[in-house]
C-alpha cells in the first residue's frame, strides 16, 4: 500500500498476526480525513486495504493507553486446593509509566490486596515498542472473609482504570469449609486437649509454648540416640535422599547428601534434614499417638502432618526468627513445632529460646506479598518485630530442662535434639 504525498519510513513489522506499516508526515489532516480517523490520545490508527496503518511524529500523547493485559494464573477452570493462590500476569502500555503511578490490586467488595510490580523480560522482548510490566504474588485467601468465589483484578494507571474478573473454583473437599482459609473463633476451645492438664492449655494459649518434662522415657531417648549413631555408620547404604547442612553458621555452609558426607563434619555445627524420611523409628518418635492427639487439638485441625524435621548435634547459632521466614504455612496460624531434647541442655551449650506471647505478633508481610524472609527487607522486618516485642515487654526465656523433655515452640537453637514442624 502506498499513500500519495506521504513518506513511508520503511518500518514494517508484525505484532501477533497483524502487519503494521509506519508512516511519517507533517500534515495529518489529509490522511486523517482520508481514513476517517480521530486524534484522541496523541496518535491515530486505522485499517486501509487490510493493513493496519499507524502514524507517528505527531503532537505529544496526553495519557498512556493500556494496549493489552493477560492473566497467567490462576488459569480458567483450574481447581484450587489450598488457601493461597498465585495471581500472575502482565500489562502492556503504549508508553512508559512511572511504577509509582501504576497500581494493581486484587479485591472483593470489602477487602483489597496490593500486588507487587516487576519486570517481564519475556513480554518486553515480544513487544519491544510497548512498556510491559508483570505482577506475580501469592495472595492469602484468608485476607477475604468468607472465602471468595470471585475476585476483581483492578489496574489503575494515569490513563484510566481497567478491571478483570477472576473466578475461583475450589475442590469439593474444601469448598464448604471456611475454616480451611481462616481460623474460626468458634472452633477454639478453652478446654484442655486429651492428655493435657487444664493449666497446660491455659499456659499454651497465653504464652505460645509448652514444656512437658519427662514425656519420653530414658530408655526411649537412649534407643533413639543409638539409632542415630547406626544411621551414621550405615549412611552410605541409605537410598533415601536425606540431606545435611554442613558448617552451619559459617561462610563454609553447604548442603550435601547424607550418604556422601564425611563423619568429620560432626565436629562442627550441622543439621540433618528430614531424617524421618529414612527412619521409621524417628517417625514413631516425633508422631506417636499421644503427640498427634495433642497437636490436632492445639491446631484445631485434622490429623497433623510432618512438614520438616531437623536433627541437631550442636547449637545452630541462629538468631531470633519466626519459622514462617523459612516455611510459611499454607493456612495461617496452623503450624507448630515440637523440640525434643535428646540430652541435657544448659544455658552454656546452645539452648532453645522463645519470647512468651510472640505468637500473637501479626506476621510481617514482605513487599512481594509473602511471609518468607526477603533479605533485602530484613532490617525493616526486625525493626517491626523488636517494636512489637517491646510493646509486650517480652523477654526470651530459657527454662532449664533435661533430656526426655518435649517442647512445643516456633524457633530453635539447640544441642542434640530433634525439631519437627507440623
Amino acid at each position: 500500500m502506498r499513500l500519495s504525498g506521504f513518506r513511508e519510513t520503511g518500518d514494517s513489522r508484525f505484532i501477533g498476526a497483524r502487519r503494521i506499516i509506519v508512516y511519517r508526515t507533517e500534515n495529518l489532516s489529509a490522511i486523517v480525513a482520508c481514513l476517517g480517523l480521530h486524534l484522541d490520545s496523541g496518535y491515530t490508527s486505522g485499517c486501509f486495504n487490510g493493513s493496519r496503518l499507524m502514524i507517528f511524529n505527531i503532537p505529544s500523547r496526553k495519557k498512556p493507553g493500556l494496549v493489552s493485559r493477560h492473566i497467567d494464573a490462576p488459569q480458567k477452570d483450574a481447581l484450587i486446593d489450598r488457601p493461597r493462590v498465585e495471581i500472575k500476569g502482565w500489562v502492556a502500555f503504549d508508553q512508559p509509566i512511572p511504577e509509582s503511578e501504576l497500581r494493581i490490586t486484587v479485591q472483593d467488595v470489602e477487602q483489597s490486596v496490593v500486588l507487587s510490580i516487576e519486570p517481564r523480560d519475556d513480554v518486553s522482548s515480544a513487544f519491544p515498542d510497548l512498556y510491559c510490566r508483570g505482577f506475580c504474588q501469592l495472595v492469602d485467601l484468608g485476607e477475604f472473609s468468607p472465602a471468595p468465589s470471585t475476585l476483581t483484578l483492578k489496574i489503575e494507571y494515569p490513563g484510566g482504570v481497567d478491571e478483570i474478573e477472576l473466578s475461583l473454583k475450589f475442590i469439593d473437599a474444601i469448598s464448604n469449609k471456611s475454616s480451611y482459609f481462616k481460623l474460626n473463633p468458634n472452633e477454639h476451645s478453652d478446654h484442655a486437649a486429651p492428655g493435657m492438664k487444664q493449666e497446660q492449655k491455659d499456659f499454651w494459649d497465653e504464652n505460645g509454648y509448652l514444656v512437658i518434662p519427662g514425656f519420653y522415657s530414658a530408655e526411649q531417648v537412649s534407643d533413639i540416640n543409638a539409632h542415630i549413631e547406626l544411621l551414621w555408620q550405615h549412611r552410605k547404604e541409605l537410598n533415601c535422599p536425606v540431606t545435611v547442612d554442613e558448617y552451619i553458621g559459617t561462610d563454609r555452609k553447604k548442603r550435601s547428601l547424607f550418604n556422601q558426607v564425611s563423619e568429620s563434619i560432626r565436629e562442627q555445627p550441622y543439621k540433618i534434614n528430614d531424617l524421618y524420611l529414612a527412619s521409621a523409628e524417628i517417625r514413631d518418635l516425633v508422631l506417636n499417638p499421644e503427640i498427634a492427639q495433642m497437636l490436632s487439638a492445639l491446631m484445631y485441625a485434622g490429623d497433623p502432618m510432618i512438614c520438616s524435621s531437623l536433627y541437631f548435634e550442636k547449637g545452630s547459632q541462629q538468631e531470633k526468627h519466626f519459622d514462617t521466614f523459612f516455611m510459611a504455612p499454607l493456612i495461617r496460624d496452623r503450624m507448630l513445632a515440637t523440640w525434643i531434647a535428646l540430652e541435657d541442655v544448659t544455658e552454656e551449650n546452645g539452648p532453645l529460646f522463645y519470647y512468651p506471647g510472640s505468637h500473637r505478633i501479626a506476621p510481617y508481610r514482605f513487599e512481594n506479598g509473602r511471609f518468607n524472609l526477603n533479605p533485602s527487607e530484613k532490617s525493616d522486618c526486625y525493626e517491626y518485630i523488636d517494636a512489637e516485642l517491646e510493646k509486650g515487654n517480652q523477654m526470651g526465656v530459657f527454662p532449664g530442662r533435661k533430656r526426655r523433655s518435649l517442647y512445643m515452640a516456633c524457633s530453635a537453637i539447640a544441642r542434640r535434639c530433634i525439631y519437627t514442624r507440623f
